[in-house]
């Protein structure tokens, strides 16, 4: 099952990130666990994959605003 696992993970990592729309800000439909009708902002997260690549830069974004929100509280 881990071979499987690490398999699946090789294939979506290199499918996400060496497309035309890899690392670019934008609405790529495909999120919250449905194929249609929800978006994410970036082709690859690791809240959408959970390969082992960052956070998308929208993610990151908002994880400093919050986490400056609180630093000044």
């Amino acid at each position: 099952m881990d071979a499987l696992f690490r398999d699946q993970e090789k294939h979506d990592t290199a499918l996400l990130n060496e497309g035309a729309h890899a690392r670019i800000v934008g609405a790529f439909e495909g999120a919250n666990y449905e194929a249609r009708g929800y978006y994410r902002p970036q082709a690859d997260c690791i809240m959408f994959t959970r390969d082992n690549i960052p956070f998308c830069l929208v993610c990151r974004r908002a994880i400093e605003q919050i986490l400056d929100l609180y630093a000044r509280a």
